[in-house]
């Protein structure tokens, strides 16, 4: 009779096994198919991966982490390009700077952006506005260096002017 128990359980064991196997080869299929439907989306394959195992393979959650994630690096360049029209503005002719002002905040978005950034935070702002033009004339002056001599003297004809140069 001892027997007979060990036989029983040795015949579970064996049946689970082989239905995990079947489990898993479902898994691997339905993984690769929620794969397929995110990417289709436009997303990176590795980046929809590590997502779905993050949201335990709910599409749903994929998603909604991507989407987060995009959200937040599109606010950056969002706040990036507005700062950066308005140090170009305020760098030019008082005429063209007020036009320049008047048209961003007709941008809802931009204008958005702009009175977050200076709610309580102003110093926050003219430093990314310093930070970003010394970013920006860094950039400007790697791009000159592959362009020609002629727009490479112009550029720094205009960095001289500047106040930030002073």
């Amino acid at each position: 009779m001892s027997k007979a128990p060990k036989v029983q359980s040795i015949t579970p064991s064996a049946k689970p096994a082989a239905e995990s196997k079947e489990g898993a080869a479902v898994d691997v299929g339905e993984t690769e198919r929620r794969v397929k439907v995110i990417t289709s989306m436009g997303y990176p394959e590795a980046l929809v991966r590590v997502r779905l195992s993050e949201a335990g393979n709910n599409v749903e959650r994929a998603v909604n982490l991507l989407l987060d994630e995009q959200t937040g690096a599109h606010d950056q360049r969002r706040k990036r390009r507005c700062i950066k029209k308005l140090r170009n503005g305020l760098l030019g002719d008082p005429y063209a700077t007020h036009n320049e002002i008047e048209r961003m905040m007709k941008d809802r978005r931009c204008a958005q952006t702009l009175t977050e950034m200076v709610n309580g935070r102003s110093l926050e702002l003219m430093q990314g506005l310093l930070d970003l033009s010394s970013s920006s004339d860094e950039e400007e002056d790697g791009e000159d260096q592959e362009s020609s001599s002629s727009s490479s003297g112009s550029s720094s004809t205009l960095m001289e002017g500047s106040p930030s140069s002073n």
